[in-house]
């Protein structure tokens, strides 16, 4: 067997030397490249993502992290952008939980990621938007429109976005009040109540809808907001006398939150205890303790 043909693997025979040549200094190396492609021979996950820019698939977003869209920087979003138009739903919505990484810089694909056909990728949408809605309140028109989207998973966590937009979303949170999902009504409530003073009227005024589940909801909201909501007792005191037993017992719960400022109600509260409704006679037994502690 001639020399250059002998392996490692050869008994006696070790590897040739290299050819002989100049010696390369550190000098004569090549300029390292920075970009994401040669970077990423480093790190596998980077890679994978860097590759999204020519062919994206399932491997490559699941390269996606947020060591390597720190890294990656702007073509992160150029990343993610093309995932969000792959054919596979599961590929985009994993690409649309990445949006909130990208801050407000991923408003554009949000809106777009808003009317995808899949539910899982507006839910993974709407909930990239909750960390950056308060700087992208200008999707308050959409955030609107998926109120009324099939899912209302889709829906709960419009209102959880609502909620953090603040005083500017209190209309579509009243909305949310007619929602068919008991959690999503639930939620709006609780919502307005974090809002504030700023939701009194809308939720006053909501005592009066047609919808029982509306005026239960605002009756409980108002609850919540407790002395802040003094002004509401005339309206709450009405309220006692609505034919629901539920609105009744929000109602009363309502003016015992409220406290010593809801003595106008003690006398309706005081009636309310012969009400038909158990519950309605515990709840208002409970207020005029609480507004006659003081």
């Amino acid at each position: 067997m001639p020399p250059s043909a002998a392996g490692a693997g050869d008994e006696g025979v070790g590897p040739l030397p290299p050819p002989p040549g100049p010696r390369r200094t550190p000098h004569d190396a090549p300029p390292f490249d920075h970009s994401p492609t040669l970077e990423s021979d480093h790190d596998k996950s980077l890679r994978k993502a860097a590759n999204t820019l020519d062919s994206t698939d399932e491997e490559a977003i699941d390269g996606l992290n947020k060591q390597t869209i720190e890294r990656l920087g702007r073509s992160a979003g150029v990343v993610i952008e093309r995932a969000l138009k792959h054919k596979s739903w599961e590929i985009r919505a994993q690409a649309a939980m990445f949006l909130r990484k990208l801050g407000r810089g991923a408003v554009p694909a949000l809106r777009k990621a808003f009317g995808d056909e899949s539910r899982f990728v507006r839910l993974a949408a709407v909930r990239s938007l909750r960390p950056i809605v308060k700087n992208a309140k200008e999707l308050l028109p959409e955030l609107e429109k998926l109120l009324h989207d099939e899912c209302p998973e889709v829906r709960l966590s419009v209102v959880a976005c609502l909620g953090e937009i603040g005083p500017e979303a209190t209309e579509a949170l009243v909305s949310a009040l007619h929602d068919e999902d008991p959690n999503v009504r639930a939620h709006a409530a609780k919502a307005l109540a974090v809002i504030g003073p700023e939701a009194i009227p809308v939720l006053e005024a909501a005592l009066e809808d047609a919808d029982v589940d509306v005026r239960t909801k605002a009756a409980e909201a108002l609850g919540k907001l407790g002395p802040k909501a003094h002004v509401t007792v005339p309206a709450l005191v009405k309220a006692l006398r609505d034919h629901d037993s539920m609105v009744r017992a929000w109602a009363a719960a309502a003016l015992g939150s409220i406290g010593p400022a809801a003595r106008l109600a003690l006398p309706s509260l005081e009636k309310a205890r012969h009400d038909n409704s158990l519950v309605v006679r515990a709840w208002a037994g409970e207020a005029l303790v609480k507004i006659r502690e003081a």
